[in-house]
């Protein structure tokens, strides 16, 4: 089978993709400047601590901490060209606590993100795969049907055919819609 970035390579139009020491924080900020990206993934790994400080994705060169991230996205907060959708796949994407609620997600939907798929707790890689590919597919074939349908519908097609060893609801339920979810 083939990786998720082999995989998201594949889709139309071909994505820009930033892979290991392409993947800077100084490259995503230059890519972020200079054209727009209606759509952002980040099949990468992430912290969410108590500590808003300590909190970060992981990029090839760095830890990038929650307001730096937001600061990146905000680039394009305020372009006629807005993020519609940003993918955080990575674990507890979603996770917060006082100081953010909605954790890295809420970050992305404070800097002008429209919606954002994310995760409440520590997740399957293999599963984030298969259930962010086929997320995305859904929406590409069903052009009319919202984030939220999406999402369920996948979830509803994932228990149809039950992996028995990943039929409990921690590996499907983590994944959330936060924002518009249309």
């Amino acid at each position: 089978m083939d990786t998720f970035i082999d995989q998201i390579k594949q889709q139309q139009p071909p994505p820009t993709v930033l892979i290991n020491e392409q993947f800077t924080e100084a490259n995503l900020a230059t890519q972020l400047f200079t054209k727009p990206y209606p759509m952002l993934i980040f099949a990468t790994h992430g912290n969410f601590s108590g500590d808003v400080e300590r909190s970060y994705l992981l990029s090839y060169d760095c830890e990038l901490r929650l307001r730096p991230f937001g600061n990146l996205l905000r680039i394009r907060k305020n372009q006629e060209d807005s993020l519609d959708l940003l993918i955080l796949s990575a674990c507890e994407t979603a996770a917060g606590n006082e100081q953010a609620a909605l954790g890295l997600a809420g970050i992305g939907i404070e800097a002008g993100a429209s919606s954002v798929w994310a995760t409440l707790w520590q997740v399957d890689d293999k599963t984030a795969t298969e259930l962010t590919l086929a997320f995305l597919n859904y929406l590409k074939t069903h052009r009319q049907a919202s984030k939220a349908q999406a999402l369920q519908q996948v979830q509803l097609a994932f228990l149809a055919e039950p992996k028995q060893d990943k039929l409990h609801p921690f590996f499907w339920s983590p994944f959330l819609v936060i924002g518009d979810w249309r």
